[in-house]
Formats: structure tokens, sequence, C-alpha cells
């Protein structure tokens, strides 16, 4: 199994929370990650992961939680103009 969109939004969610509990990222990581979610959302807002099942299973992610998680990464500001739309679409779908 190989999904790089999940990688891209674990990845994203992974610094978010590094980031929340006071660890030293990396100083371009961050953008880097947000650039990657914003080149891989849906059309309609979402993070499509897991399409069969919507809500993920034990072993990834489904689209509803990689659109969360996605959105909390987007909504966290690293790149605010450049996400706007993303996280406006997201929060739509959710």
């Amino acid at each position: 199994f190989s999904d790089q969109r999940l990688a891209d939004v674990q990845f994203a969610a992974a610094l978010l929370a590094a980031r929340e509990t006071g660890h030293a990222l990396p100083p371009a990581a961050p953008a880097a990650a947000t650039r990657r979610l914003l080149a891989t959302q849906a059309d309609d807002g979402s993070w499509p992961v897991d399409t069969a099942n919507r809500a993920g299973s034990p072993a990834t992610y489904g689209t509803t939680l990689a659109t969360f998680m996605a959105w909390r990464a987007l909504d966290a500001g690293e790149l605010p103009a450049a996400s706007e739309a993303a996280e406006r679409a997201a929060r739509a779908l959710l």
C-alpha cells in the first residue's frame, strides 16, 4: 500500500503536532508541507484517501480524517495567503 497524498497529510500533521508541543522544526519544513497539501487537495475540498471507506480503517485514514488533519495543518497559518481558499473548501466539506 502506498499513498503519497496520505503520506503528505500525515507528515503535515506530524509537523503541526511537533510545533504544538514545542519541538524545533527545520525552518523550511512547514511551508514545504503546506505546499504539498495545497497541491494534492481535490476539487471538492477533500484529501481523498481510501475512497472506498470515507471513515478509514485501523490501518489508514479515510477521506474525512485526512481532510480534517490537512485542514488543521493549513489552519496553523504557515502560508495563510496561499492556503485560505483551500481551508475554506475543506471547512465547507467537513
